[in-house]
């Protein structure tokens, strides 16, 4: 009996070869030929064979009942045996709330903003495991982004206000006016110096500032540049210290032969021309209530170069600065050019007092007379017998109108006829008034009373 079964799965499994090459005819059973295997004749359909056990006939083509056991049960094989499937994972679900973009977690119903003044305004909390719970919409905003209200920000978990001047920068480094300083991340007004150096909040954004043709650097004095020869002009850096140009900080101009008159710089040192750089002037020309004027000549200012004044022994007027010629006053009254002598330039000397040099012209002061030379006092007698100085003459004295005498009797006359010595100095006529209105003699002969 195994051994018909045996022969059962034998043919069963060559049937399936042969469906499987569409060639049914390689597999027969009892054919013909018998030993050598060979197929049956074409087309000759292939008999089956009732197998005998134990004298009865037997269906050679037995199946498999249900309940088979045994070596003999086909097992499944290949691709007809069902493969395992993937092993299941355990994927999360995704959240639902509290990152960027979703509402806030334990989020609630909202609140009338106390302050916003309109009712349909409400404020939110709720909670965000990654950055802040808006309150304006009850969402979750993610660090360093803009929150709903106007010029806030999240920062640490919270949205706080940005924008101002001082204050942090809202998102992207922006500052509603102003710059957002980018090393402090503070916003800073208009005009402000950022951090660093040589840089300005200018339209929106520190620029570079100083240099020519850049904005001004900010300082508590005002705009500064640090080009050279360059001045702050209308909050520009621009040039300065040419010929036309405004004069550079400290009225300064960029060379010897400009000088800075009403706040630009111009040509100095020539005739007419402003003086230069420490009062100084050309060839022949000396500085004057800061012009430059021809020097050295009778009466001109003297030179600040070379001899002060171009005439032998002449002196330079150390009250004007201006030349005098020798013998000449000074413009100081009592004083004189004197000249050394020697070829040198003079200087101004004391003259006309008594006994002093004379002055310009043999005078000398006070009525004072010039003799030889020197000065006699008023009232002093002269070289001249009978003479006494008197108002810058000598005179001959003792006569009515005349001046006293310096010796002897002062006025002439004897007794009641003697001529009376008045305060003036002059001799009065006996009889006649006197300066204080008395009369000549009228007490004693010879004195006004």
């Amino acid at each position: 009996m195994k051994a018909l079964r045996a022969l059962a799965v034998a043919v069963f499994a060559g049937s399936l070869f042969a469906a499987c090459t569409n060639d049914f005819g390689q597999f027969s059973v009892g054919s013909d030929s018998g030993a050598d295997g060979t197929t049956a004749d074409s087309g000759e359909e292939m008999q089956e064979q009732d197998v005998v056990d134990g004298g009865g006939p037997v269906d050679s083509t037995m199946k498999d009942g249900p309940g088979d056991t045994g070596s003999d049960v086909l097992a499944d094989t290949g691709h007809d045996a069902p493969g395992d499937g993937p092993a299941d994972v355990n994927v999360d679900a995704p959240p639902t709330c509290g990152i960027p973009n979703l509402l806030c977690c334990s989020l609630d119903a909202g609140t009338v903003s106390a302050d916003a003044g309109d009712a349909s305004t409400k404020v939110y909390e709720g909670t965000c495991s990654k950055g802040c719970c808006d309150p304006g919409t009850g969402h979750c905003v993610g660090d360093g982004i803009d929150c709903s209200h106007a010029n806030t920000i999240c920062q640490t978990g919270s949205c706080v206000a940005c924008g101002k001047a001082g204050g942090i920068c809202c998102a992207n480094q922006t500052c509603p006016s102003g710059c957002c300083d980018p090393t402090l991340m503070v916003c800073l007004d208009p005009g402000a110096a950022c951090s660093g150096t040589d840089s300005i909040c200018e339209n929106g954004s520190c620029t570079g500032c100083g240099a020519l043709n850049q904005a001004c650097c900010p300082t508590d004095a005002g705009g500064v540049c640090t080009a050279t020869n360059s001045s702050c002009q209308g909050g520009t850096c621009s040039a300065c210290g040419g010929q036309g140009q405004v004069c550079c900080p400290g009225s300064q101009c960029v060379n010897g032969n400009l000088a800075c008159v009403g706040g630009s710089c111009t040509t100095c040192g020539g005739n007419g021309q402003p003086c230069c750089a420490s009062n100084t002037c050309g060839g022949g020309l000396a500085c004057q209530g800061g012009t430059c004027s021809p020097c050295g000549g009778s009466n001109e200012v003297c030179c600040s170069t070379g001899a002060p004044c171009a005439a032998t022994g002449a002196c330079c007027d150390p009250a004007n600065n201006k030349c005098v010629l020798p013998t000449n006053d000074c413009s100081t009254s009592g004083t004189l050019c004197v000249s050394p002598g020697d070829g040198g330039a003079g200087s101004c000397e004391v003259c006309g007092g008594s006994g002093a040099q004379c002055c310009a012209s043999n005078t000398c002061l006070s009525g004072g007379c010039c003799q030889a030379g020197k000065c006699l006092a008023q009232g002093s007698a002269c070289s001249t017998p009978g003479d006494v100085c008197y108002g810058g003459t000598c005179r001959l004295c003792g006569t009515t109108g005349n001046p006293c005498c310096a010796t002897g009797a002062a006025c002439a006359g004897v007794g009641a006829s003697k001529g009376c010595c008045d305060t003036t100095d002059l001799c009065v006529a006996a009889g006649t008034a006197c300066a204080d209105g008395k009369t000549c003699g009228s007490g004693t002969p010879g004195v006004c009373p």
